[in-house]
């Protein structure tokens, strides 16, 4: 047995609501579909999320949300995400993503 080593604990957070989801989607300036680009997400499970049909986004949709929030973090997630994109399918050409 290994001294000093703790047992490795997992938090549990109140989920996030819909509203609360959509909410943060308005202070990021995000729509749903760059929530989903950014976020890799699929985006009828963001739309699922976002009704209701399916509670408890995983606790990162919030970090993320917040994140989003100050401009720095939001122009490096942007960044990255136009840098790792390798396919984007059903997207209208005029339709700028993120």
């Amino acid at each position: 047995m290994i001294t000093g080593m703790s047992m490795s604990r997992r938090y549990q957070y109140r989920p996030l609501t819909a509203s609360e989801f959509s909410r943060g989607l308005q202070a990021a300036h995000l729509s749903m579909r760059q929530f989903c680009r950014i976020s890799g997400s699929d985006e009828r499970r963001v739309e699922r999320w976002l009704t209701g049909e399916q509670e408890n986004p995983p606790y990162w949709v919030a970090s993320l949300l917040t994140a989003m929030t100050v401009p720095e973090a939001r122009d490096k997630v942007k960044a990255l995400a136009d840098e790792r994109v390798i396919n984007v399918d059903r997207l209208p050409p005029d339709e700028d993503p993120v």
